[in-house]
C-alpha cells in the first residue's frame, strides 16, 4: 500500500506524514510533527494542499455528511 492516511489517499499524494507499522516510533512521529509546529516550508506546503482535500470531499456541491446520509437513506425501507 503506497498511502495509508485518508487525507493522502483522497489527494493521491503524501500531504500529511505517515508512520505505519515499524516506522511508527516516537522518534519518527516527533521528527515529522516538529516541523509542523512552526512556520516552516513543510507546514506551508501542507496548508496549501488542504483546500484541495476540501474540494475533493465536496464534489457535486454536496458536503460529505450529506452524501453519506443520502447513501444511508438509500438502504432504509
Amino acid at each position: 500500500i503506497r498511502l495509508f492516511s485518508p487525507v493522502n489517499i483522497v489527494l493521491q499524494n503524501q500531504v500529511v506524514p505517515e508512520c505505519v507499522q515499524e516506522n511508527c516510533t516516537v522518534d519518527n512521529i516527533f521528527s515529522r510533527l516538529l516541523p509542523l509546529l512552526s512556520d516552516t516550508p513543510q507546514r506551508t506546503e501542507q496548508l496549501l494542499q488542504l483546500p484541495d482535500l476540501r474540494a475533493h470531499l465536496q464534489a457535486n456541491s454536496q458536503a460529505p455528511s450529506e452524501r453519506a446520509a443520502t447513501v444511508i437513506l438509500g438502504y432504509l425501507p
